[in-house]
């Protein structure tokens, strides 16, 4: 703007005009700084919207894991139990298959005899 054209010819102001000018150029400027920012607390109030739905879903998930996880150690347990009620009844059925080969041994030799 040219500063002489900008004055006022009595006083060396600025014109009523120039100054309404100015003030609109101003409160143009404002408003769109204003809508900018909204924009960008729009934009910030979306990332923390997904933070919240990530966070969420990564505590869910969390959750699902230490229940299934907690499962399976008791299906272990459990696994390791019913082995060793096999192991033992095994040794149970491998003494008594001894004793009736010892007993059918001392059968074939009386029946040698």
């Amino acid at each position: 703007m040219n500063e002489s054209s900008d004055l006022d010819e009595s006083g060396g102001s600025p014109s009523l005009e120039n100054l309404i000018h100015r003030r609109e150029e101003y409160l143009q400027h404002l408003n769109d700084n204003f809508k900018k920012l909204d924009d960008e607390l729009i934009s910030i109030q979306k990332y923390r919207q997904e933070l919240g739905d990530a966070r969420e879903e990564i505590s869910r998930k969390q959750e699902d894991a230490f229940k299934k996880k907690e499962i399976l150690e008791e299906g272990g347990r459990k696994l390791l139990e019913e082995v060793s009620r096999v192991e033992k009844e095994l040794e149970v059925s491998i003494q008594e298959e001894r004793i009736l080969v010892d007993e059918l041994d001392k059968l074939a030799e009386s029946v040698q005899e």
